[in-house]
């Protein structure tokens, strides 16, 4: 148990990354030869909370699994309820993952659901989590069902903060309610300091962007932008999803050095993840930022790029051209694996965005130059 502490101890003080997790798998491997329950459950939980945080959201489902059947295998010396506020990431993970059915997610709600229920929790919560998860997959009108069924509830525990119970609001007005306006009105006391937590309202100022640019408001989108800049620059590769709305921004509205600052800083990341949903995200801006950067005559970028794109590298640089084709490449079987997935067209047709974005560009560009 010592030595097992020892090398967990010595991963906890390294950055989350790979060289964390080898350490905390080491140590599992460790716990496991040596039949000791106790060290393989805690650093399987820690490989849970260290592989979620990088975009490794298998490996991370499957250490949250293995916890949750030494609970159900032996209740006296492991706690359900300590554990049950993280299978709220699990089914975030599970939909990020084009192979991960709809079936099997259906299952992990309904474990969810019966294990909430079990500890006096209800389904508040769990209607929170669908929501969540069918807009984000496209699934609209089920979430408007799953927001009326959620009314019925009763608050009895394990629900969000109120800071992230009122950025979901926004998310629903924007998606649900398609109204801009109830949206902000819906933000309102995130941004003016009333409510907040760990990431809100940093989170909430990137989904306002595009819809206070379908305002016509580009001077209070441009405030939020730069209010959220530092510390979305700063989020690690888990958060990738709200990059990109971020550095969508920057591209559309000519923001191009705050644009270079985020594809130079996340793109490795999006490369490299195992979060299919944020590398779609990513990757769709930069699709855009490429063809800004070829539009203007820069055919070559000063960018290093992670090994499996080593191919695309020459003595002067990044070609443009021949990034932006890989990206494409990338993009349309990932959008296509995720609508396999779910039965619908939701990511395919998100690949229209481009033109809506590079429309938006052209226009604020000639706008600006008034």
């Amino acid at each position: 148990m010592t030595k097992i502490n020892t090398i967990l101890n010595q991963a906890n003080s390294l950055p989350n990354g790979h060289t964390r997790i080898e350490l905390i798998e080491q140590a599992i491997k460790l716990a496991d030869s040596g039949k000791d329950l106790h060290g393989a459950y805690r650093a399987r939980y820690q490989l849970f909370l260290s592989a979620r945080e990088i975009g490794q959201g298998y490996k991370a489902i499957v250490a949250f699994g293995w916890c949750l059947a030494q609970c159900d295998a032996h209740p006296d010396r492991f706690s359900e309820s300590s554990i049950l506020w993280q299978y709220k990431s699990v089914i975030n993970h599970a939909c990020t993952n084009p192979d991960i059915t709809l079936s099997q997610l259906q299952g992990l709600l309904d474990d969810m659901a019966m294990r909430y229920q079990r500890n006096g929790a209800g389904l508040f919560p769990v209607y929170d989590l669908r929501i969540n998860y069918e807009i984000r997959m496209g699934f609209f009108e089920q979430a408007r069902q799953s927001r009326w069924r959620r009314r019925q509830e009763v608050r009895k525990g394990m629900e969000n903060c109120a800071a992230c119970r009122c950025d979901d609001e926004v998310v629903e007005a924007i998606y649900l309610d398609q109204d801009d306006i109830k949206a902000l009105k819906t933000a309102q006391p995130l941004l003016d300091g009333r409510l907040s937590c760990t990431e809100v309202p940093l989170v909430t100022y990137p989904r306002l962007l595009l819809p206070l640019l379908r305002l016509g408001r580009y001077d209070q989108a441009l405030e939020y932008f730069h209010h959220a800049y530092p510390g979305i620059l700063r989020l690690n590769s888990g958060m990738l999803f709200y990059v990109g709305m971020e550095f969508r921004f920057a591209c559309i509205a000519g923001l191009h050095t705050k644009a270079d600052r985020l594809f130079e800083k996340h793109f490795a990341n999006a490369v490299t993840t195992y979060d299919y949903e944020n590398k779609f995200q990513f990757y769709l801006p930069s699709i855009t930022y490429l063809d800004i950067k070829l539009n203007a005559g820069r055919h070559f970028l000063a960018l290093t790029l992670p090994k499996k794109l080593k191919s695309l590298q020459t003595s002067n640089g990044v070609e443009s051209s021949a990034l932006k084709s890989w990206l494409q490449e990338q993009l349309i079987p990932i959008a296509a694996r995720f609508d396999e997935r779910n039965g619908n067209n939701f990511f395919g047709s998100r690949l229209k965005e481009l033109e809506e974005d590079r429309m938006w560009a052209d226009s604020i560009a000639k706008w600006l130059d008034k």
